[in-house]
């Protein structure tokens, strides 16, 4: 999986000077548009990387250690693992792969970025699909049910609080 890196700025030498750095990073960087300096979600001056929003100024080690820690395989209970950058998670114990599409990673990712807290609605949806605060829909709700009926034979579960949905790991 790449990740994704959104600049959200009208200053195209700095596009083009974020992009050189995380290409000597070692990140393969798309070819620039004039678009990619549309506003997202009216934030003028802001990164998305994988559909979560850093505000601007993000010092270049502070952004590469996010993009690592996005794309880095991550141990879960019971011999599960989470490998984001694979989409999908793995039991070596007994070879168990569980092929995940990107938004069940993304909401894998921001569940596992607050362990034991509950993720708001309104933050998963701004997070994983950039939706505002104004907007109806059941997508969350959809994917949600998806994810756990994947997980159903792992050791994760994803659990409803009145503030959210936590990750019981």
């Amino acid at each position: 999986m790449g990740i994704a890196v959104r600049i959200a700025s009208a200053d195209a030498h700095a596009r083009r000077e974020l992009a050189e750095q995380l290409a000597l990073a070692g990140y393969a960087c798309a070819g620039e548009k004039e678009e990619a300096g549309a506003v997202v979600n009216d934030l003028p001056e802001a990164l998305v990387v994988a559909g979560q929003v850093l505000q601007k100024p993000v010092r270049l080690s502070v952004l590469l250690a996010h993009i690592k820690s996005l794309t880095e395989d991550r141990a879960l209970s019971k011999g599960w693992v989470f490998s984001p950058a694979k989409r999908q998670l793995m039991q070596a114990k007994n070879a168990a792969v569980l092929p995940l599409t990107e938004k069940e990673v993304a909401l894998l990712s921001a569940l596992l970025a607050a362990p034991s807290k509950a993720c708001t609605r309104a933050s998963l949806l701004e997070q994983v699909w950039g939706y505002g605060d104004d907007i109806s829909t059941h997508t969350l709700e959809t994917h949600m049910h998806r994810l756990r009926a994947k997980l159903k034979d792992t050791s994760l579960r994803i659990d409803t609080a009145p503030q959210g949905y936590v990750l019981v790991v």
